[in-house]
């Protein structure tokens, strides 16, 4: 079982695709974080999330500089090209999220209007996590600009 949690800041808006046969939501975002031990460096690391999480977090969290904290499993699959070559993918996907920061003063109500209940409640609606089941080559996975990994 793994458990990954990084805090981090949204660097640009992003927009939900819907892929696949059964149109599953997909958003690929970047969070910059920075080094627990150097404050003067950022690593910048991608993550994808699918389904519900995906739509529920364009909703809610789709600010730039929005400070995000983000669980998520690492997984990896291959695939081969029309070559015969093996390429390898590791995604950080995402398992669920909490907004931070970018608060008013006036009730933990975010720039965008949305409250911490607000959110809190969407996130309950999502019991199980709606990825596609299958062959784990059917994922659709890239960077998240279209370059394969």
């Amino acid at each position: 079982m793994q458990t990954n949690t990084h805090v981090g800041r949204l660097t640009k808006p992003f927009e939900v695709k819907y892929v696949g046969d059964k149109k599953l939501a997909r958003v690929d975002f970047c969070l910059a974080i920075p080094r627990a031990h150097n404050t003067k460096k950022t690593d910048f690391i991608y993550y994808v999330a699918l389904g519900k999480r995906a739509e529920l977090l364009a909703k809610y969290a789709n600010e730039t500089g929005q400070v995000l904290e983000i669980s998520f499993e690492m997984q990896s699959a291959n695939k081969p090209d029309a070559n015969g070559k093996t390429h390898y993918y590791q995604n950080n996907v995402v398992t669920e999220f909490k907004t931070w920061g970018s608060k008013k003063a006036n009730g933990g109500v975010t720039q965008s209007g949305v409250t911490d209940q607000d959110i809190e409640a969407a996130l309950q609606e999502v019991e199980a996590v709606d990825q596609p089941t299958g062959n784990q080559n059917d994922f659709p996975f890239t960077y998240p600009y279209g370059e394969e990994i």
